[in-house]
């Protein structure tokens, strides 16, 4: 089985906090099981509270093959009703918005 482990990177850049605010949060998604190392998935900016509700959440998840982040995101939204605050929306959320 393979698990998932979020893995903090910032932003750490001054200006940018200082320009856009100290709530956000991005990294990677660490995904342990497939082999010596970890694979990993790009996590990208998001409201710092979803970020620690998505990480609380992907402690307990695990799967067979390896989920996309389009994947993981779109389950945890459904099971949890958290809608999560990108800084940047995702291309497959723009699709969603401009379906409708």
């Amino acid at each position: 089985m393979l698990r998932y482990s979020t893995n903090w990177m910032g932003p750490v850049n001054y200006e940018w906090t200082k320009k856009n605010g100290e709530h956000w949060a991005g990294g990677r998604i660490d995904v342990y099981g497939g082999g010596e190392y970890p694979d990993e998935i790009g996590l990208p900016i998001m409201h710092v509270d979803d970020y620690g509700h998505f990480s609380e959440w992907l402690d307990s998840f695990t799967s067979i093959d390896m989920w996309t982040l389009e994947e993981l995101t779109l389950l945890f939204e459904k099971q949890t009703k958290i809608r999560i605050r990108w800084f940047n929306t995702p291309h497959w959320k723009e699709e969603d918005a401009n379906s409708n």
